[in-house]
């Protein structure tokens, strides 16, 4: 679902890799070296609470600054923005499709600026 929403919202997909989430291994060697021309990477899953929480482990590994860490929402919380040393922004959604459509079309509230 995430490829033909984004496409939706103006984005341009310009690759999807299905990768299991150990920090370690996969996910790590994508968020790590995907081309500097992306500038934000979008994970569905792999962030949860806890030991299962994979991504933000790795990006506090590697120095990320957090722009958002969960939000007040059921299913979904999980989800994260935040940013490489480089610039390329990660969008972390919640691994359930069903929580990942409302968050899409959220905007923050003009007071939280």
């Amino acid at each position: 679902m995430p490829p033909p929403l984004a496409r939706t919202l103006g984005g341009e997909v310009t690759d999807v890799r299905p990768v299991p989430d150990h920090p370690v291994g996969s996910l790590a060697t994508v968020v790590l070296t995907t081309s500097y021309d992306t500038e934000v990477i979008a994970v569905t899953g792999s962030t949860s609470v806890g030991v299962t929480d994979q991504l933000r482990r790795l990006l506090a590994e590697h120095g990320a600054r957090w722009v958002v860490d969960a939000v007040a929402v059921r299913p979904g919380h999980p989800q994260l923005c935040a940013q490489l040393p480089d610039r390329r922004g990660i969008v972390s959604l919640a691994g359930n499709p069903y929580a990942d459509l409302p968050a899409a079309h959220c905007r923050p509230c003009p007071a939280s600026r």
